[in-house]
């Protein structure tokens, strides 16, 4: 069995669009209820929200992952 290893850049990872939008997924949730038990400004927001924006950030970051993105894989080769 091979023993798992990073890749040559994985320094540069949190560029890549999948970790920005799973940190966004994490986050932005928990900021909005921060904002819906503290202010009237978010009445609707229940754990249902919640969990659809997770759900969708997870969708969305599993799809834009095998798009080649410059600022992880370098510059196009010519």
């Amino acid at each position: 069995m091979k023993k798992p290893q990073l890749v040559s850049n994985w320094k540069s990872l949190w560029k890549a669009a999948s970790v920005q939008i799973l940190a966004l997924g994490a986050v932005l949730p928990e900021v909005l209820q921060v904002l819906a038990d503290n202010t009237n400004l978010l009445p609707w927001l229940d754990d249902g929200y919640k969990s659809g924006i997770r759900l969708a950030a997870i969708l969305v970051a599993v799809l834009v992952r095998p798009i080649k993105q410059p600022s992880v894989s370098g510059p196009p080769k010519e």
